[in-house]
């Protein structure tokens, strides 16, 4: 109830009060007169407070619906703010993998670049070694008379020749967490190609045989006849009789003594071929060089049946086995 219904509940009772203590001697018209001033009091009060309970009603209706709008576009901006922080997050999760998918590319590239060099380092490796390797192949690669082929001393070589050639090697050049890809199977397939151009180099018409050191000049030699459709292969530096190279083709096996010289070579040459002959039981034996023979060795070859050769005539070799002695 507002202030001016207590207002007019004080008056209404102070006159109810006055008018029981009134005495008869009181007129009908003072009665009248009072009921006429209640009734413009009730006027004036209680209808203008009725009106500002409904204006109250009302304000407080907007200000509900106010405070409900306030309250609506707070949850829009919550959710704005929350929609901005999503698409920052994703955001930055994108960036962070688009670096880190950067930092992966780039060090696949380092490596790629790493193990370039670290291929071309063992390619200048092998080729500094390609005639000795050519050379053991051709000794410790061994073929029977059923063309069967026995290379695992060549292959405990190449293995030897990673494990203490390439990779000391390597070591002095590279930290070893830069060498893990790099295994005997990379050295095998490099040797192997460093050997074959090697071979082939030395088995070209044009090569300048002069300028081959002596058992460079061997290994030319047997690629020649492996040219011509032989099976050649070095023997080892000692305990061969003589011998330098046994060659196999068509059942025929013949054994050859390998002088790479300056002058006419000697009948010394001649003997070696005839023991590496009987020594390994050969159905031939020949002596192949770059320079002339004497008229000893000559005459001693005659006699024997030791073949004396150029070089040049080793793939255009024929040796039926009629003509082996």
């Amino acid at each position: 109830m507002g202030l001016n219904r207590i207002f007019f509940t004080g008056f209404l009772c102070l006159t109810t009060n006055a008018l029981a203590s009134e005495d008869n001697a009181s007129s009908g018209s003072g009665i009248g007169f009072v009921i006429f001033i209640l009734v413009v009091i009730v006027l004036a009060i209680v209808v203008p407070d009725k009106k500002r309970d409904k204006n109250s009603e009302n304000l407080w209706k907007k200000e509900d619906k106010r405070l409900r709008q306030l309250e609506i576009v707070e949850e829009q901006r919550r959710q704005r703010e929350q929609e901005e922080n999503r698409e920052a997050e994703e955001q930055r999760r994108l960036r962070a993998d688009e670096a880190e998918q950067q930092a992966v590319e780039k060090e696949k590239l380092r490596q790629e670049v790493k193990r370039r060099e670290v291929l071309k380092t063992v390619t200048s490796i092998v080729n500094s070694h390609a005639s000795t390797l050519s050379r053991k192949k051709l000794q410790k690669v061994k073929y029977d008379d059923y063309g069967n082929t026995f290379d695992k001393e060549w292959q405990n070589e190449k293995e030897y020749f990673h494990k203490f050639v390439i990779w000391p090697e390597l070591l002095k050049e590279y930290p070893e967490e830069d060498l893990q890809f790099f295994n005997t199977r990379y050295s095998d397939s490099f040797i192997e190609s460093a050997v074959y151009e090697a071979t082939e180099d030395l088995a070209a018409d044009d090569i300048n045989v002069e300028r081959l050191r002596p058992i460079d000049f061997e290994i030319y030699c047997a690629s020649r006849l492996k040219k011509g459709g032989w099976t050649a292969n070095l023997t080892k530096a000692s305990g061969d009789q003589g011998i330098d190279i046994i060659a196999e083709r068509d059942g025929i096996k013949l054994v050859f003594q390998v002088k790479k010289s300056s002058s006419p070579v000697g009948n010394k040459a001649v003997q070696e071929a005839i023991a590496g002959k009987a020594f390994v039981n050969a159905n031939a034996a020949c002596v192949v060089s770059n320079a002339e023979f004497t008229p000893a060795a000559k005459e001693l070859a005659n006699v024997s049946g030791v073949r004396l050769l150029h070089h040049s005539e080793l793939t255009r070799l024929k040796i039926v086995r009629k003509q082996a002695s």
